[in-house]
């Protein structure tokens, strides 16, 4: 499957993805200028690097804000739109560690956790229109081959419930079935922290 897209017809519009008023404003604009919403891909993210018990809670919950509630306010906004057409594609771009969470960035493995649950929890609530999930990697993963891989997949006849591509997602797949003792010290042994603080 080859995708083309005109450099020229390619418009931009401005997002917050943590603001009601602009992702309801956004949609809107979408609708009103191409008369409909095909795919949504949810792709909005922050870090939140740092110690978790450190953190403080206010940095916690635009690290939520972002990754987790901004996807469902751009669910809740287009699904009205999708479910009243019968039609329209949903990907939440997840993480690894989302399943297998690592030190150092505790804020952002739970706020992808909870994109895994809510993804997991929309493809069951909204099964009449098949939603695909999306997780990419731990280590970033060139967006242009990440679009071109999630495009293919969500555009075919029949598109998995789950794409999971990206580096290191292997690694990740083996470690999220393996004993909490295997995690551990493989995290303990690259982060170094097998040792007495």
């Amino acid at each position: 499957m080859s995708i083309n897209y005109n450099p020229i017809t390619l418009r931009t519009l401005e997002l917050d993805v943590s603001s009601d008023a602009s992702v309801a404003s956004a949609v809107n604009t979408v609708i009103a200028k191409c008369g409909q919403i095909d795919v949504l891909v949810n792709n909005a993210g922050i870090g939140g690097p740092g110690p978790l018990a450190e953190l403080s809670l206010d940095a916690i919950r635009k690290t939520y804000e972002i990754n987790a509630l901004g996807q469902l306010r751009m669910v809740q906004q287009v699904v009205p739109h999708m479910a009243s057409r019968r039609s329209g594609s949903i990907v939440n771009v997840g993480s690894v560690v989302g399943r297998v969470p690592t030190p150092w960035a505790g804020s952002y493995c739970t706020s992808k956790a909870a994109v895994h649950a809510m993804s997991n929890t929309l493809r069951v609530e909204l099964k009449p229109f098949e939603r695909a999930g999306a997780s990419q990697g731990s280590k970033s993963t060139d967006a242009t081959v990440f679009a071109k891989h999630v495009v293919k997949k969500v555009l075919s006849p029949r598109p998995p419930k789950q794409i999971v591509f990206g580096h290191m997602t292997g690694l990740f797949a083996v470690l999220s079935w393996s004993p909490l003792w295997v995690r551990d010290l493989f995290f303990a042994n690259r982060f170094k922290l097998n040792k007495k603080a």
